[in-house]
């Protein structure tokens, strides 16, 4: 069992790198505005995935507040929207 979720990780971490690595691509092909919009997702994905692969491996601490009135799905529609920009 321990060796399928350590496969389940890898694979998600190498989806990250994957969209990390794309992101970049276009930064570095695309001549005009594009490559700031690029960049600038490519970080937020990035940096968004980093720290949640450090919450969930217990690398960062877990300081999460809970909020009464959060919109559920919200960051999900964000995140795909800046996939489908790029």
């Amino acid at each position: 069992m321990k060796s399928l979720f350590d496969h389940h990780v890898a694979r998600s971490v190498a989806a990250f790198v994957i969209i990390a690595v794309c992101g970049i691509c276009i930064r570095c092909t695309r001549r005009h505005v594009w490559p700031l919009l690029a960049t600038g997702i490519t970080l937020l994905i990035s940096l968004q995935a980093a720290i949640n692969i450090g919450v969930v491996t217990s690398a960062l601490p877990n300081k999460a507040c809970r909020c009464r009135h959060q919109l559920r799905g919200s960051n999900l529609l964000a995140m795909l929207t800046c996939i489908g920009i790029c």
